[in-house]
């Protein structure tokens, strides 16, 4: 009975000021993953855990920006959607003004894509761009809607009108589907080109916004309870959430591309579970805070790694790079994926060592 009090009085220790540590840690893990994948030293050799699903489906590297989306809600319920929270004015504008920045940083960073990096089309929609507009439109909801029962009503009306728009469609094939058909629509060539990676439409475009706002609300609607401390309550909410996501997709397919409710569901299941287990990992099982510091300045650390892959394929140096630092080593026997994918890590691990060093100098970045 003692050791049962302690370990939930460490659990209660690990949440002070309304902050989490767990919810660092996930969401540097989350940065630190999404710089692998997308840091890749060969892309013809790619590992299958690096890689997204086709079309259908839900691989692991699916799970790192949902991930991302149910702690930007998270966020979200700690601080701008609590029901004690500034003024209404006060806060709207807080929240328009740091969309804002988010979706500017988006555009420009993709503005030095397009001059640095050889045949890479300016592309509009993005990852900054799309947290930036559901960072509005969530902190929008969660100061007009406060209660629990409309805030979950609010979930199922959105989740069930954009399941009806998608099946409106003859199609949920690539570019054939109501969404991929909206995003060409509104953007044209803006859109991400085929030739980087696209199925059709664009994965962070306005036709699957519903989809990713699904996340964030879900996770504005996790951060109570997780202020409570009310860990059973999570953990039977994180199996509900990932056994609703998986029958769903039998009616509707996991799709990150289209960010299928049931693919909302599913991956918010996940991160709940994986944040409680970081949080267990923390509070009882006494293990560092790994990631932390990636975590609390997760915005400036991706916009830096972007910014420094563009400057390395500008002067061809991540190519150099690879061959003379990662191809000349003894590891090269595990195969050119492994390769591929130690260039990535190597590459994380810089960016990771930046960030305990900004961490030490005190230095926290909020965009």
């Amino acid at each position: 009975m003692q050791d049962t009090f302690q370990g939930k009085q460490a659990m209660t220790n690990q949440v002070k000021g309304g902050r989490v540590a767990a919810v660092d840690m996930l969401r540097g893990l989350a940065v630190a993953a999404m710089l692998m994948v997308n840091n890749a030293g060969d892309w013809s050799h790619v590992s299958p855990w690096l890689e997204h699903a086709a079309w259908h489906g839900c691989q692991p590297a699916d799970l790192i920006f949902p991930c991302f989306l149910v702690l930007t809600g998270i966020g979200l319920g700690l601080s701008v959607c609590q029901p004690e929270a500034a003024p209404r004015p006060g806060v709207l504008q807080a929240a328009i003004r740091r969309s804002l920045r988010l979706m500017v940083l988006g555009v420009v960073l993709h503005l030095i894509a397009m001059w640095l990096i050889d045949g890479r089309a300016f592309r509009l929609p993005g990852v900054l761009q799309r947290i930036g507009l559901c960072f509005l439109l969530v902190s929008v909801w969660g100061v007009y809607v406060q209660t629990p029962q409309k805030r979950w009503a609010s979930v199922l009306v959105v989740g069930g009108v954009y399941t009806a728009w998608l099946l409106s469609g003859a199609s949920l094939l690539p570019g054939q589907n109501v969404a991929d058909q909206l995003d060409i629509a509104v953007f044209g060539h803006w859109a991400m080109p085929p030739e980087n990676g696209s199925a059709g439409g664009d994965p962070e475009g306005l036709g699957s916004l519903a989809g990713a706002l699904i996340s964030v609300m879900l996770g504005v609607l996790i951060a109570t309870p997780l202020r409570t401390r009310r860990w059973g309550w999570l953990g039977a909410l994180a199996l509900t959430l990932m056994l609703s996501g998986w029958l769903f997709s039998f009616w509707l397919p996991l799709n990150k591309h289209l960010w299928t409710p049931s693919f909302a569901l599913w991956t918010t299941g996940i991160s709940l579970a994986i944040l409680l287990v970081l949080q267990a990992a923390v509070s009882l099982c006494r293990l560092p805070a790994f990631g932390t510091s990636l975590g609390i300045n997760a915005i400036v650390i991706y916009a830096g790694a972007w910014v420094a892959t563009c400057v390395l394929s500008f002067f061809a140096a991540d190519q150099w790079l690879y061959r003379h630092l990662i191809l000349s080593g003894p590891w090269t026997v595990l195969g050119p994926a492994f390769c591929s994918a130690l260039y990535a890590a190597a590459f994380t691990a810089c960016f990771a060592a930046l960030a305990v060093w900004m961490r030490r100098r005190g230095w926290r970045w909020v965009i």
